[in-house]
């Protein structure tokens, strides 16, 4: 029976998949066991110890295909970071050892965009990253990809002063586009994924 504790941690749905996994290998090897065990009778005097050592690697088998099931369960699962309420997004996804951030403007503690332009704009919405990465449990240090949306790309060398000195080194990948709008207007949108 599966325990508690790995019940938890695998989630209603892991749980299920974790316990129908156990019951097929189970059977698989107890019938390879079988089919060994009969073969051994015709070894004579050795059948025993042959036995001992076949059940041995059976029971390390058994072992190592059980703990593959459970990590495999556990990293499908997913947790969601949520972002302001009636919007039909999150502003992260954890898949395994993986956060996928959303897109994050410029905004201020009231949502509205940070007055003066591309630099205050490109400061807030690194600081949302820093945020989301927080509730998720993860560092600066752990983000490996960016990608940058501008609404003009003439300003890029504003927004990299600010960027330099917000990112820690080395520096993750990025890619830095020109979009032709953003919503209200932004002049900057960042999202970025992290791995622990």
């Amino acid at each position: 029976m599966i325990s508690t504790a790995l019940a938890r941690r695998l989630g209603t749905a892991g749980a299920h998949e974790f316990k129908a996994n156990r019951l097929f290998f189970f059977r698989l090897f107890k019938n390879h066991h079988k089919v060994q065990s009969s073969t051994m009778d015709y070894c004579g005097l050795t059948r025993h110890a042959s036995t001992r050592v076949g059940i041995m690697k059976l029971h390390l088998i058994r072992l190592a295909v059980l703990l593959l099931f459970t990590f495999s369960a556990h990293g499908q699962q997913k947790r969601v970071i949520l972002g302001p309420k009636d919007l039909p997004f999150s502003d992260g996804v954890i898949a395994g050892r993986t956060l996928y951030i959303a897109g994050q403007q410029g905004r201020d503690e009231s949502d509205r965009l940070k007055p003066g332009g591309i630099v205050p704009e490109t400061q807030a919405a690194l600081d949302s990253i820093a945020r989301v990465l927080k509730k998720g449990g993860f560092d600066l240090k752990d983000i490996v990809s960016v990608t940058i949306y501008m609404a003009d790309i003439r300003e890029v060398e504003k927004m990299n002063q600010v960027y330099r000195k917000f990112m820690p080194e080395p520096k993750p990948a990025r890619t830095t586009v020109q979009v032709s709008g953003l919503v209200d207007n932004a002049r900057i949108e960042i999202s970025a994924i992290a791995v622990k």
